[in-house]
């Protein structure tokens, strides 16, 4: 996977360099360890885990931000 993100940020043909995005067993939990994994110039597909810890959708955003934001 890191070749893949790595691979990125270099131009793919006429593309430009573009941004990794990972999905498929994302969690909160993981964030840290994910960032220091792919970096800050990524997009994770977190999807079942925002409403797998409680039913409180915008609670759950908000977490994962700051998880996001203070790493």
């Amino acid at each position: 996977m890191r070749e893949v993100a790595d691979g990125t940020q270099s131009p793919l043909g006429e593309l430009e360099k573009h941004i990794p995005a990972p999905g498929g067993g994302m969690s909160l939990q993981r964030i840290p360890e994910l960032l220091k994994f792919y970096g800050n110039e990524v997009i994770f597909l977190v999807g079942g885990d925002l409403l797998r810890n409680s039913a409180e959708i915008e609670k759950n955003c908000e977490r994962y931000r700051d998880l996001v934001d203070n790493v």
